[in-house]
């Protein structure tokens, strides 16, 4: 199933559903476990660069954390992981031209690596519309 925004897309495996609530998105399985959730901004004037990236991430994550570069289907970018208070994080920061989207997933930590190749092949399918 493809889950549309206005700005980007994915396809959701079938056990999976999302819906929109103010500017993000949030995508569960059924049952649910952990949460991925969605949100992206677009910049009026030139493109989205890696060093606004780095920006937003140093902005997010403790200093120790280390980012890694990442591609997720059409987007480019950064993803940090870390744990904090009994939960697993893993983050995104993508870019796609003047598009920015932010990605979240967390989990209590006991299910740290249950979701894991789920996330990464609904990521991979992201694509922008018209961006």
């Amino acid at each position: 199933m493809t889950f549309r925004s206005a700005w980007w897309s994915v396809e959701l495996p079938p056990d999976w559903s999302g819906s929109l609530g103010g500017n993000c998105a949030t995508l569960r399985a059924n049952p649910p476990l952990g949460v991925l959730q969605i949100s992206a901004a677009r910049k009026e004037a030139g493109i989205i660069t890696d060093e606004d990236l780095v920006q937003f991430a140093e902005d997010r994550i403790a200093p120790e954390t280390p980012l890694k570069s990442v591609e997720c289907g059409a987007f480019s970018g950064a993803t940090a992981r870390y744990r904090k208070d009994g939960l697993f994080w893993q983050e995104w920061w993508l870019k796609s031209n003047r598009l920015m989207v932010y990605v979240t997933y967390n989990v209590v930590q006991e299910h740290e690596g249950t979701e894991g190749d789920v996330i990464q092949s609904i990521l991979a399918t992201m694509s922008g519309l018209g961006w």
